[in-house]
């Protein structure tokens, strides 16, 4: 009798650990290494300290994504994303002994209204900014803790500070000039699929409010597109642009590392469904290169007299 009692107790104990381990196992979430920041914007943000859920998303390829809040804790700091001051929040993706798998640096262009909200809180509210990393489920897998640094010239927030009032005055004018900045259509070399089939009714190039190059194209449907063809096994297409010159050679200053302007359909769908739509329809891209390698967006851009067009999937 002893004996059994004695194996019915270890019996009821393994049972009772599976369970909690069952309950347990992928819930306890991704956890913070530290709430403080490190670097300039430490000292007016930190994380929120709680337990973090992170899912594997698809769209021109599989990755992570988590969203982290953020605290002010002190009143001050940057006012707006300005690219020349670059404040930035960088995410450590780390594994359970803290090594990181990879990082994810905020961005003034595809961050600017997570980052404006962050910046524009009071003393004591949180806002989240979402984070990616390149991966599927087996990097997810991986990810067990995470960790955020900054980084920020607040040397050059107040040097464009003192010259705001000045530069207010030319803003108008140069927004005029960049409305006017026609691009022949002929210009536009439109991809091989799409020949008779769509065509370019405006085009213009301008330097955004960030310093980017950018290209805006008008789409006019002439006949119903079949987009079997051009898509991916998740049925998702994009069409991209590069700026060339007169001679049809890329104009590097103005490429991006990933070799392509990209539009905002980051879905891989809205210019699907435009092709896909009745004929007569019109959709308007806005195109963005890179300013990285240019000391001259402007000139650089003048260098560009030809936009070529391309579908990948």
């Amino acid at each position: 009798m002893k004996k059994s009692f004695l194996s019915n107790a270890v019996l009821l104990a393994l049972f009772a650990c599976l369970i909690g381990l069952s309950g347990c196992s992928g819930d306890d979430g991704i956890r913070v290494v530290s709430t403080n920041i490190s670097g300039p914007l430490g000292e007016y943000y930190e994380v929120v300290d709680k337990n973090y859920k992170a899912t594997v998303e698809e769209g021109m390829f599989k990755y992570v994504s988590i969203n982290i809040e953020i605290k002010r804790v002190k009143e001050g700091g940057p006012t707006e994303a300005s690219w020349s001051s670059r404040p930035t929040f960088i995410l450590d993706f780390m594994d359970e002994d803290e090594n990181v798998i990879g990082s994810d640096p905020t961005d003034v262009v595809s961050d600017d209204d997570a980052l404006e909200a962050l910046f524009s809180l009071k003393e004591g509210q949180s806002s989240s900014i979402r984070f990616t990393l390149n991966g599927d489920e087996e990097t997810l897998s991986k990810i067990k803790k995470i960790k955020i640094s900054s980084k920020w010239d607040e040397s050059k927030e107040k040097k464009e500070s003192v010259q705001e009032a000045a530069s207010d005055e030319n803003e108008e004018s140069e927004s005029e000039s960049e409305s006017e900045s026609e691009f022949g259509l002929d210009n536009v070399i439109l991809p091989t699929q799409l020949k008779g089939k769509v065509e370019v009714i405006s085009a213009s190039k301008s330097v955004g409010s960030y310093g980017y190059p950018k290209m805006e194209v008008t789409f006019k449907l002439l006949k119903k597109v079949s987009t079997s063809s051009m898509c991916s096994s998740y049925g998702q297409m994009w069409i991209i642009g590069v700026g060339q010159t007169e001679n049809g050679v890329d104009v590097k200053e103005l490429l991006p590392n990933y070799r392509e302007w990209r539009s905002g359909d980051s879905d891989g769908k809205e210019f699907k469904e435009f092709l896909e739509g009745d004929p007569g329809e019109t959709i308007t891209l806005e195109f963005t290169g890179d300013n990285e390698n240019s000391s001259d967006v402007s000139s650089d851009l003048e260098k560009v007299k030809k936009f070529k067009l391309k579908i990948t999937n």
